[in-house]
């Protein structure tokens, strides 16, 4: 946790709003931090029973001053102890950080009920800051956050991470690119989205469990 910003774990990630499916019983966040998106959904849209399941022990224990049902661990040694029949599970930047996120994005897809909603966001290898450090200075340059941060272990594009999403047993629905400068956002509109998945640093994706 040491070498994560503050602003990182304080951040609730509101832009997913656009996402949200109307029942909101019951919400599992994979990497909850110290919670605070779950806390939101709780607090201002509804959401009934929230669970979370973070590694680093400081920042569960925030969350869990905050009320909400969170369990140290980390998915990949421990498992996910909530199994129960999730509306809505959150994987927000943190599939990136695992050794195999197709086998944990399939196991955690077991815990949503049909009909359910997934929401990933995943950093896009593919961006224009990479492909310059690659081309310009034939470098791979690791850093202390964003697209290459250093303990990113796997990187995806977005086709890549749509394959990565529809694999694991739900239907893909859709996706939105965030961009880190206004001048990226501007670009993609007037070049009507030619250049996106050069200039998105991120993608948001929805998926559903079908019935």
């Amino acid at each position: 946790m040491d070498n994560l910003s503050a602003a990182y774990y304080a951040n609730a990630r509101k832009e997913i709003a656009p996402f949200l499916p109307v029942m909101l019983d019951s919400v599992f966040e994979l990497g909850c931090s110290e919670g605070n998106t779950l806390a939101w959904l709780r607090d201002e849209k509804g959401a009934k029973t929230c669970h979370g399941l973070e590694v680093f022990p400081e920042a569960a224990q925030r969350a869990k001053e905050k009320g909400l049902d969170v369990v140290i661990g980390n998915v990949e040694t421990d498992g996910i102890s909530f199994q129960g029949q999730n509306d809505l599970v959150l994987c927000l930047d943190v599939l990136e950080h695992l050794l195999n996120p197709w086998q944990v994005l399939s196991t955690v897809v077991e815990s949503i009920r049909p009909g359910g909603s997934l929401i990933v966001s995943l950093p896009n290898i593919a961006h224009v800051s990479v492909l310059l450090g690659l081309i310009l200075k034939n470098d791979w340059c690791y850093q202390g956050a964003g697209v290459l941060d250093r303990t990113h272990l796997r990187f995806f594009t977005h086709k890549t991470a749509c394959e990565l999403i529809s694999g694991a047993g739900v239907k893909f629905v859709k996706s939105k690119p965030k961009f880190s400068r206004k001048t990226h956002r501007n670009i993609n509109w007037l070049t009507f989205g030619l250049f996106e998945r050069f200039l998105a640093y991120q993608y948001i994706y929805l998926a559903v469990k079908e019935k």
